[in-house]
């Protein structure tokens, strides 16, 4: 059992600067990565993509000041404790940056998002590894989401990831890498009906940042960025390689509050064996879930 407060905070709304004003929000919040979100009913997908599960933050402890610069356009600023860390648990002494900015046009058939994270993010465990200090290495995260409206049935999103950290700890002492892109296509066939595609290729340069879990905690530590009480031994780490996945699936209304939503997910890896417990380079997956809104 892994308890946690996704999101707890406040939102002050200043009329300055701007004809829109300002927004300032204090507290726990998630964080402004991604296509895919932490909430599962804004998502096309049961599963999640690999840009959501290693290659960006969950949420973030601090304060984002967002600018509405007009009815298109606004500016994300914000000062934060780390990656989803709160702030009496940060794993180092250092703030970071967290900043964006989401953009859509005048006809709202284009919209883009893009953000940067840019901090320290290693625990004081590793100080001194390699030379690392855990409280100047940065580690930076880009993220940008595109999503356009072919048409009134068909939509396309893409979500592309990019990040680094200059704390010499990826795989033989070197600055750790990692990017990767999804494309998803979404097309409705009536108000109840949705079939959803999801392609993604994800490069984990460096063994960094995908990883399985084979204990209770080993998971929410590992987002924390703290060793657990054997260090991160009951952590898996993939080593570098380049991780594939395609999922098909259908969003299907069966009354107006439930929806279901089956899929198919084939995975490969292209140099290592990370699935079926490290034997096999691929793997297939059907699930499905059920939500109910109320």
């Amino acid at each position: 059992m892994q308890p946690d407060i996704v999101e707890l905070f406040g939102i002050y709304h200043l009329p300055i600067l701007t004809e829109g004003g300002v927004d300032v929000k204090f507290g726990q919040f998630v964080t402004l990565m991604g296509a895919e979100v932490i909430y599962a009913p804004a998502n096309y997908f049961y599963s999640k993509s690999y840009i959501f599960n290693f290659g960006i933050p969950l949420k973030h402890t601090g304060v984002m000041v967002t600018t509405h610069l007009s009815d298109q356009f606004h500016v994300h600023t914000g000062v934060v404790a780390g990656i989803n860390t709160g702030s009496f648990d940060d794993n180092n002494d250092s703030l970071a940056l967290h900043a964006g900015f989401a953009w859509n046009s005048e006809d709202e058939v284009t919209s883009i998002f893009g953000s940067m994270h840019v901090g320290p993010e290693n625990d004081s465990f590793f100080d001194g590894v390699n030379g690392t200090n855990v409280d100047e290495d940065d580690r930076v995260i880009l993220s940008m989401q595109i999503i356009h409206k072919c048409s009134e049935k068909l939509t396309s999103v893409t979500d592309l990831n990019y990040g680094w950290d200059e704390a010499p700890l990826g795989l033989d002492n070197q600055e750790p890498e990692w990017y990767g892109v999804a494309q998803y296509f979404a097309y409705a066939v009536n108000e109840c009906t949705t079939f959803i595609i999801r392609a993604e290729v994800f490069r984990d340069d460096d063994g960094f940042v995908v990883f399985k879990d084979t204990s209770n905690d080993g998971f929410i530590d590992l987002e924390h960025g703290i060793p657990g009480p054997s260090g991160f031994g009951a952590l898996t780490f993939g080593g570098a390689d380049t991780y594939t996945a395609l999922t098909v699936g259908v969003n299907r209304k069966i009354y107006s509050d439930f929806v279901v939503r089956p899929e198919v997910r084939w995975d490969w890896a292209s140099e290592t064996t990370p699935f079926n417990d490290s034997t096999d380079d691929s793997q297939l997956t059907v699930g499905m879930d059920a939500i109910w809104s109320f």
